[in-house]
């Protein structure tokens, strides 16, 4: 019986990753371009943390920052996305010391009693 050399390789299906395409191979030379879903937004309804009132998350797994800055006359929104799994602390950084937003603490009404 004679042998299969290497060259016969079958590289039908063969898949290559890009950033904004995916395309599959398929035969020879024919190529199937798919594009990536672009991520949606994901509702902030239920959060409760501050920064939520100036980022947004999208199903990429990032969140991004939504802050428009008044004193400049362009009116756009800022764009800074971190990376957002279940705490808040990096979008707080941001908002603190890029925009200098900061949480107002709610101030406890403590009843001092004088005997």
């Amino acid at each position: 019986m004679a042998s299969t050399s290497g060259s016969n390789k079958r590289n039908k299906g063969k898949e290559t990753s890009c950033s904004s395409k995916r395309q599959r191979t398929a035969g020879n030379s024919n190529t199937i371009t798919i594009p990536e879903e672009e991520p949606q937004w994901i509702s902030n309804v239920g959060k409760t943390s501050f920064v939520w009132k100036f980022f947004q998350a999208k199903t990429n797994g990032r969140a991004y920052c939504r802050y428009i800055d008044n004193d400049n006359d362009n009116n756009e929104e800022c764009g800074h996305s971190c990376v957002y799994k279940s705490q808040t602390s990096s979008m707080l950084y941001h908002i603190n010391n890029v925009h200098k937003e900061y949480e107002k603490k709610a101030e406890v009404n403590i009843k001092k009693i004088y005997i």
